[in-house]
């Protein structure tokens, strides 16, 4: 067997689990020589990297979070900037998923996918469970709350439990990308075996922590298990999931690889613009520092850039220029849609009826044919009363069309169910 790096060790207490992934690979090398060794030394295969895999790859994912319809429009712009920027290189393209809340109208879902999105999937919102250590330490100081129940970052935990992909980029729905982000995918691809968290970028304050904006995330049923279980042990700096989420990876500024650690223009943060700019607006540190490598801009201040009382500054009119290029794409692919439907309704309307085949049926007997005796004539008209019945007609119209041909029309109403039974032996 190959056995490739793991990725990161556990770094919460007591977890060193980590799964295989579960793209399984044949062992299959081409071709499969021998290393040059020693004296007295056992001879190695060295196998070619030409592993072919024996089924699919999963898909990847870019995702983000609607908890919210005030949230919206950041979603839309969100969606609209990824797609404008986004770059796929591979045979398999990640998918484009929202997850959505259950107080989400449906008619959100209509006008996100397919136009900005190609998956929307529901998911239930979770909050976390009452954590013993608030009776113990309290909530006096910011560095022992546990998480807040009105968080949504707990339902946005979630995606480490989403094993139906292989690996998630996760932004959420206040963020604008700029550049292509499709490379954050490819971390982690040369390990079979690696933990749930694979890379994140700093947070401003402190920042040997990371901030959940961003995270390139494998996830698995043993990592969400986990993450619920430790959350009613482990507390959290600041009542979010990123607290928590940094006491539970508490070694990823240390232990974790260097890729772990993404470069701040893939979480660039508007409290960083806002910290360093001058009474003109205007920031060098940000445009030295930031703005060369920024990929992922993220709007984390409490006012965000669609609300009212949005101060203006030059990253939110930013922002506003792309909501506006979202909203006219959305007008025209709703336009395009409609023109295809009236299109196809034109089509319809112009086809010609079709017409009506008639049924052929079996000629009649000429009249002199019809012989005189009663036994034979009822077992002529029986004979063609199952031939018009197997051509659609009705059994009263077949019995009554057969006795005609026959010459037995009576003047008196005749009781077609009595002949049928007759003809069978029975009483009716």
């Amino acid at each position: 067997d190959v056995t490739l790096f793991a990725f990161v060790k556990a770094s919460h207490r007591g977890s060193k689990s980590s799964r295989k992934d579960s793209m399984d690979h044949a062992a299959i090398a081409s071709p499969v020589v021998q290393q040059d060794t020693g004296p007295g030394e056992e001879s190695v295969p060295v196998f070619d990297a030409k592993v072919v895999p024996l089924f699919p790859p999963r898909p990847d994912a870019i995702m983000t979070l609607l908890h919210s319809p005030d949230f919206l429009p950041g979603t839309q712009t969100l969606l609209y900037s990824l797609k404008k920027t986004l770059q796929t290189r591979s045979d398999y393209p990640p998918e484009i998923v929202v997850l959505v809340t259950p107080n989400i109208p449906s008619t959100v879902y209509e006008g996100l996918c397919p136009a900005l999105c190609t998956r929307i999937l529901p998911i239930r919102e979770w909050h976390p469970p009452a954590s013993g250590l608030d009776s113990k330490v309290g909530k006096k100081a910011a560095w022992q709350r546990t998480l807040d129940c009105h968080s949504p970052g707990w339902t946005k935990l979630q995606i480490f439990g989403l094993a139906q992909y292989e690996t998630i980029l996760f932004i959420d729905s206040d963020c604008l990308v700029l550049k292509d982000v499709s490379s954050l995918l490819d971390l982690n691809k040369v390990y079979t075996e690696s933990e749930a968290l694979i890379a994140a970028a700093p947070d401003m304050l402190p920042p040997h922590y990371f901030n959940s904006g961003v995270m390139v995330v494998r996830p698995s049923a043993k990592a969400i298990t986990s993450l619920k279980r430790h959350a009613k042990l482990l507390t959290t700096f600041d009542g979010s999931d990123t607290g928590f989420l940094n006491a539970y990876f508490n070694t990823w500024n240390t232990e974790f690889p260097p890729m772990a650690r993404l470069a701040s223009g893939y979480n660039a943060q508007e409290s960083m613009f806002d910290m360093t700019r001058n009474e003109q607006g205007e920031s060098s540190f940000w445009d030295i520092q930031i703005a060369p490598d920024l990929h992922i801009l993220h709007y984390s201040n409490a006012v965000k850039p669609w609300e009212t009382e949005a101060e203006e500054n030059a990253l939110k009119t930013l922002w506003r220029t792309w909501h506006n290029k979202s909203k006219n794409f959305l007008m025209r692919a709703a336009k395009e849609v409609q023109r295809r439907k009236d299109q196809e309704e034109q089509k319809a309307s112009k086809l010609p009826a079709i017409p009506k085949v008639p049924v052929a049926r079996p000629p009649a007997p000429p009249p002199a044919s019809i012989p005189r005796d009663p036994r034979q004539v009822h077992k002529l008209i029986a004979k063609r009363f199952k031939q018009l019945k197997g051509q659609g007609m009705s059994s009263k119209e077949a019995m009554a069309q057969a006795r005609a041909e026959f010459g037995q029309k009576d003047e008196e109403e005749i009781d077609v169910g009595a002949q049928v039974a007759a003809m069978f032996g029975m009483r009716w």
